[in-house]
């Protein structure tokens, strides 16, 4: 469970017109609470010992519909779509929404087969369309007329070059409700220290592991008045821990945190640092929803100019942006930040406005609302 999953699942939550099942992997997740209202199904699709098991049960009861299930190759051998069948045979909804691509194609090969029966939305947000999928991969999704939303027009070129045809392609980045991340002031007056922050996994292409050579080069510049906390996991974490030796004074690794306090972490911050890159599959941030939420704490955020991320960040006006691996500028966008209040101020002023009118989860979810109503 993701937090804007759980997010879209609880706004539905509150619609009367709505009656809600989810289908998950696992639950209960320990970090959300659904609604005793909806109705949860557990996927059985992992681990691997439950899947078979489920394919022999579901071949000893539907042989016919078994054999249906066998051209579609992957998820046909990895014992996936016998697991699903298991638990949703025979059901019919008004619309399936499948967040990410490769569920939305699990669930696209059942309702060929005649599994289940419903009008298929898939959400892609970027993970879902790196260069391991081969074009051609979702084809399957043109051929049930499954309509498509994407995050943001880069994740919509990739989608695109994967083979999904334009004409279902809907672009509607993820919300997020300003209420819970608002702010009544621009900074903490009683902290003299500059605290900067990151937030998310610890991969490459995230940009952490330069972490420890912007420390230096901050401390180059005689500039000393700061720390960087790096809130997340990932398998980057042991690299960096070592990295960081003679400047463990000025960097932080924080690790997992609740979301609650990581929103409390990024009030009291300065600026929200992020020096993503293209890593070695051609990944890169679709979106950055922790962007989003730094802009409606009113936090400047300096960012790369990577994936989808000049559609949030426009240099000077919403933050600032920087060319990928350019860790000079990104140096001096964290000092001008720090020490210029009227730049400062004017960025988070705008950042903020253009926020509320583009990721505001109630305008969000008007429209997702709308494609359910006229899909």
């Amino acid at each position: 469970m993701e937090t804007f999953i759980f997010n879209h699942i609880e706004y539905l939550s509150k619609i009367s017109r709505f009656k809600i099942t989810v289908i998950c992997h696992y639950y209960p997740d320990r970090s959300f609470n659904i609604n005793s209202s909806i109705n949860v199904i557990v996927s059985n699709v992992l681990p691997l010992k439950k899947r078979l098991i489920s394919a022999f049960s579901f071949f000893w009861k539907h042989p016919k519909d078994f054999f249906k299930l066998l051209k579609y190759t992957n998820n046909t051998i990895n014992g996936s779509l016998f697991s699903l069948s298991s638990v949703l045979f025979n059901q019919e909804y008004d619309t399936i929404h499948a967040h990410f691509g490769q569920n939305g194609r699990m669930i696209a090969e059942l309702l060929d087969a005649g599994i289940i029966k419903g009008k298929l939305i898939t959400m892609f947000h970027g993970l879902d369309v790196s260069s391991k999928y081969s074009k051609g991969f979702y084809n399957i999704l043109n051929k049930i007329g499954s309509k498509c939303l994407v995050n943001s027009h880069y994740t919509e070129r990739k989608v695109i070059s994967l083979g999904i045809n334009r004409s279902i392609i809907s672009v509607i980045p993820v919300g997020t409700n300003a209420e819970l991340f608002n702010r009544e002031y621009d900074y903490y007056p009683d902290i003299e220290e500059n605290r900067y922050i990151y937030v998310g996994r610890l991969i490459s292409l995230k940009g952490v592991q330069f972490f420890p050579e912007i420390v230096k080069k901050l401390l180059d510049r005689n500039f000393r008045n700061f720390k960087i906390y790096i809130v997340g996991f990932g398998p980057l974490k042991t690299q960096i821990e070592k990295e960081i030796g003679e400047f463990s004074q000025y960097i932080e690794l924080v690790g997992y945190k609740e979301p609650y306090l990581i929103k409390e972490m990024i009030k009291s911050s300065k600026i929200f640092l992020y020096p993503g890159i293209y890593d070695v599959n051609g990944r890169a941030e679709a979106q950055g929803l922790v962007f989003q939420e730094a802009m409606f704490m009113k936090i400047p955020v300096i960012a790369t100019n990577v994936g989808g991320i000049p559609e949030c960040i426009i240099d000077g006006k919403t933050g600032c942006l920087v060319e990928p691996n350019d860790l000079d500028t990104f140096v001096d966008k964290i000092i001008l930040l720090s020490q210029d209040n009227n730049y400062r101020n004017n960025i988070i002023n705008q950042a903020y406005d253009f926020a509320i009118n583009k990721y505001e989860m109630n305008k969000v979810m008007k429209r997702i609302i709308d494609i359910y109503t006229d899909f």
